[in-house]
């Protein structure tokens, strides 16, 4: 069942943006008024209901014909206090209005308060009765206008014949909805400078997001914030156009583009739009279809951002309409859904593009004359643009909050895992190095079983302390102390000891300042390849294994020698592979050790035969390295370096 106030909402908006169209009184009866009288008391007249209209489908008819008696009796009363409004015809139109009581002490000029209109000519009549013209329009450059503003203003001449009407013939391409205004020259221009004031910290407030956004985009690349960014960027400069402000500051001298930037706008704006919802909103996972049918309006909408350079206007704007209407009637039912799913950032995502849907349904009634102008109807598309930035805003951050704790969660997962198969992979490197080991030490025990029983039941002692410390697989940590490991390789020395008592002699030069920690099985490997390769191999004589563990600046230097016969030069470059018998234990060792300090094992041959293997622990902090496990594994899995 879906939220009830989200419900609750979505009917309420709905039913008030049906009430005011089901309610138009413009297609009702209208009284006719046939001319505007001017008092000098007031400053502002609503010309609309006064204004007479004629159609004119073949686009021949020259103020002259208008003028004849033919088509004289031809024009049709408005009457209406509504713009006149043809939504898109090919058709021109003519309007005829006439002023009384008309006072020259005062200046005053006609307003058309629809910016996107192609080619608007004004016909005033002279004080002889002939006709002057003043003609403009988005189709010739912003320097064409008689009066600097967004909108199409005329001066009306202070001495003129009063008893002839005005004339205006309109041609465009745009929906043909024409506003129209009587003003005092001076309050026009404190209301619009009010008007450009209020349009000035609008769009500022609006860029400043932009670039706010661009920042987190910048900081974290985070490419949802990009999208966004282009999103607001693209639907910003839509409503810029639609004000006319693109025009008269961006682009004043090339009128194509000053004709098709609402168009192109319009299709970048509904493009990120939605492809940008599409990502943030889970929809892919609950309602695959959906999901998939939003990109397809999303990437159409995409593509037509170039061909609306190349394609019909009219054409590319009905598409424009439609493409959008469609993807917000797809992105509300969609929103409320994944708000019924509990993903929270959804209801702002819903409230945002409410709002827009609703301003943007409220400025068209008022572009297409089916609401009367006021502050609501002329700027609920800037209102509702900006309360939608704001609740996707939060939206998007409540988003990325989410996202940020999923990876959290991931992230623990994921080292848990990791130490799990590390503790797998350190078990099956461990164990191939001891199979062979403990088959002899078992047979030595068993051999001093009935030999020695006393020497049996020590070796029992220091099998059982290599057995505890080598088989805990559960817990194996990446560092244990320096004298765990040495407790280790003193017990494996003693049960060779006792194999080799006449062959075997082990030195310990311990010179330990400092606590040391190295891997486990790190060591004991080293003498057992010194004892099995070096002192097993002499000829003759007892061999040696010389242990050396000292603290130096540098860190503890740890090495293993023996003064058996050595090994050829040639073949200590395959010492390390793993398939060698010998490079079973070093192996292993040399791939920890890269794995966790970024540096493996040395050997070298030593004077008068024997090798030497050494290592060095580095002194950095052991804290880090026992925390980021899962890091240390991922190189201890590939051996390689730390940087």
């Amino acid at each position: 069942m879906l939220k009830k106030g989200a419900l609750g909402v979505f009917i309420l908006v709905s039913v008030l943006l049906i009430i005011p169209l089901l309610s138009n009184n413009s297609f009702l009866p209208a009284e006719a008024q046939d001319s505007l009288a001017i008092e000098k008391s007031r400053i502002k007249y609503n010309l609309n209901p006064y204004v007479e209209l004629l159609e004119d489908p073949s686009k021949e008819l020259t103020l002259s014909d208008v003028l004849s008696d033919e088509y004289a009796h031809s024009f049709k009363t408005h009457g209406d206090e509504k713009a006149p409004s043809f939504s898109y015809t090919d058709s021109v139109i003519w309007l005829r209005f006439q002023l009384e009581n008309f006072s020259p002490e005062k200046d005053w000029l006609l307003e058309l308060g629809y910016p996107l209109l192609n080619s608007v000519i004004f016909y005033y009549p002279e004080d002889d009765g002939s006709y002057s013209s003043h003609q403009t329009g988005n189709a010739l450059p912003y320097q064409s206008r008689e009066v600097a503003h967004r909108n199409f203003a005329f001066n009306i001449p202070s001495s003129l014949n009063q008893e002839q009407p005005f004339f205006l013939r309109i041609d465009t391409e745009s929906a043909m909805v024409i506003p129209l205004s009587i003003w005092e020259y001076q309050s026009f221009m404190r209301k619009a400078q009010g008007d450009y004031f209020r349009l000035g910290i609008y769009y500022g407030i609006i860029l400043m997001m932009i670039c706010f956004i661009l920042v987190l985009f910048l900081f974290t690349r985070e490419r949802d914030y990009l999208y966004y960014a282009i999103f607001i960027s693209s639907t910003g400069l839509f409503l810029m156009t639609f004000n006319g402000l693109t025009f008269q500051y961006f682009w004043p001298h090339n009128p194509w583009w000053g004709q098709n930037a609402i168009n192109f706008f319009l299709f970048l704006g509904s493009a990120s739009g939605f492809l940008f919802t599409a990502k943030i909103l889970p929809v892919k996972e609950y309602f695959p279809f959906l999901y998939r049918l939003l990109r397809t309006v999303g990437t159409f909408a995409a593509l037509m951002v170039p061909l609306t350079l190349v394609l019909d206007f009219t054409l590319n704007m009905k598409i424009g309409i439609a493409t959008s209407v469609l993807g917000a009637l797809l992105i509300l039912p969609l929103a409320l859904l994944c708000w019924q799913k509990e993903y929270r950032p959804a209801k702002y995502f819903f409230g945002g593009w409410l709002i827009f849907t609703t301003g943007i349904i409220l400025m068209s009634s008022r572009s297409l004359g089916i609401m009367a102008d006021s502050f609501i109807t002329m700027y609920s598309a800037q209102l509702g643009f900006f309360v939608k930035i704001i609740f996707i805003f939060i939206g998007l951050a409540d988003h990325m909050h989410i996202l940020k704790k999923e990876k959290e969660n991931l992230s623990m997962d994921l080292k848990q895992l990791l130490q799990e198969v590390q503790a797998a992979h350190s078990a099956f490197l461990f164990a191939q190095i001891k199979p062979h080991f403990l088959f002899n030490a078992l047979n030595t025990i068993s051999y001093f079983t009935l030999k020695d029983p006393r020497r049996a039941k020590e070796l029992i002692g220091d099998f059982s302390t290599y057995l505890r410390q080598s088989f805990d697989f559960k817990k194996v940590p990446n560092l244990i102390s320096l004298q765990e490991e040495l407790k280790l390789v003193k017990a494996y020395v003693n049960i060779e000891k006792a194999r080799y008592p006449d062959q075997l002699e082990v030195e310990y030069n311990i010179d330990l300042k400092e606590e040391s920690r190295v891997p486990p099985f790190s060591i004991q490997p080293l003498v057992e390849n010194a004892i099995i390769h070096g002192v097993r191999a002499r000829e003759e004589g007892n061999g040696k294994v010389t242990i050396t563990c000292k603290t130096f600046k540098e860190g503890t230097f740890i090495s293993v020698e023996d003064n058996g016969p050595g090994i050829p030069e040639d073949k200590l470059v395959s010492i390390f592979n793993q398939q060698e018998e010998r490079g079973i234990g070093l192996w292993n060792i040399e791939k920890r050790l890269k794995g966790i300090f970024g540096k493996g094992l040395e050997i070298n041959r030593l004077e008068g035969g024997g090798i030497s293997v050494s290592f060095l622990i580095p002194n950095i902090s052991l804290e880090n390295l026992e925390e980021d496990e899962g890091f240390k594994f991922k190189d201890f899995i590939t051996g390689s370096r730390l940087t």
